[in-house]
């Protein structure tokens, strides 16, 4: 079994809890628990499974993190599926069709700024 899905979701979830702790400390508490996507079937279900099997010694800090912090209620993990990640379009080079799919997930604003007229209306 490849360990690196484990370490990957171990830091994003360490990353997770220090923003989170961030906003409380700002008297900024989010109302509601952050989520992490996952397009590893088998990482979902180990976050939230409490059975911890025999060919999982080598992750078991990393796993048990996790899943401790999911079963705490601090964020959930769930599963999107590796056409829906939205990430990609950030990170991965894409074919113009599935670029064209992801971008208007983003909710990107197209407006084009004329900061002349934007001082002049001001005024």
């Amino acid at each position: 079994m490849r360990i690196e899905w484990v370490t990957r979701m171990a830091d994003t979830a360490s990353e997770l809890l220090w923003v989170f702790s961030l906003f409380i400390e700002l008297v900024h508490t989010p109302t509601v628990n952050p989520v992490i996507y996952r397009d590893n079937l088998g990482a979902t279900h180990l976050s939230a499974n409490s059975v911890f099997h025999s060919r999982m010694k080598h992750i078991a800090l990393t796993y048990h993190f996790v899943r401790e912090n999911v079963q705490h209620g601090k964020f959930r993990v769930s599963f999107v599926s590796t056409v829906d990640q939205l990430v990609d379009i950030l990170t991965k080079p894409l074919l113009r069709p599935r670029f064209d799919y992801l971008l208007p997930k983003l909710y990107l604003s197209f407006r084009p700024y004329n900061l002349r007229e934007d001082i002049n209306n001001n005024n």
